[in-house]
């Protein structure tokens, strides 16, 4: 099905993109309430419009940190985002977001700190969800975002390099971009 692709994905030297589909061709099943999720073939034919629901200005809180996550609405076969975190110190984190449709499929690429960007491929999508992986990634190896309710929510989740499985996950309320 995916003969004549021969090109490595940015990020994961050395990793066929055809091993890749496949393994995403493989991955089936139901979330885990029982909700179909289009986790084959047919995800590979997913467009932005589908993760359109992500676009805005998304705010929030945790522990003394403001969040912010900005997604453009999809155009030219790209979302661009922009992910800030304002520590109570004053110092701050930043990493540049884009998912990009392609021939194989939608694929989000993750800059943080505006370093060489990391690809992970979509394996999941269902209303107002989505769920990227690189399963070569040091970690995280999963990415996903996903509504509910008015919120928008972010989790990843793997193996770190100490062989522990960790996860995380945010949220954030749509917010009013406010030029200062």
């Amino acid at each position: 099905m995916f003969a004549g692709v021969d090109r490595t994905c940015a990020g994961t030297p050395g990793i066929r993109l055809s091993a890749l589909l496949l393994l995403v061709v493989l991955i089936a099943g139901c979330s885990e309430d029982g909700e179909e999720t289009t986790t084959n073939a047919a995800a590979s034919q997913a467009s932005l419009d589908a993760v359109s629901w992500m676009a805005g200005y998304w705010v929030g809180e945790s522990n003394g940190t403001h969040m912010e996550e900005v997604w453009l609405p999809p155009a030219g076969g790209v979302m661009l985002g922009l992910h800030r975190d304002v520590f109570s110190s004053g110092r701050s984190f930043f990493e540049f977001l884009r998912i990009e449709a392609t021939n194989e499929g939608l694929i989000l690429l993750a800059s943080p700190r505006g370093r060489e960007p990391t690809s992970f491929w979509m394996v999941e999508i269902a209303d107002q969800r989505v769920w990227f992986e690189n399963p070569e990634h040091d970690y995280p190896q999963r990415i996903g975002y996903w509504m509910a309710g008015d919120s928008l929510y972010a989790g990843i989740s793997g193996t770190d390099s100490n062989g522990l499985e960790r996860s995380s996950t945010w949220a954030w309320t749509k917010g009013t971009l406010a030029v200062k």
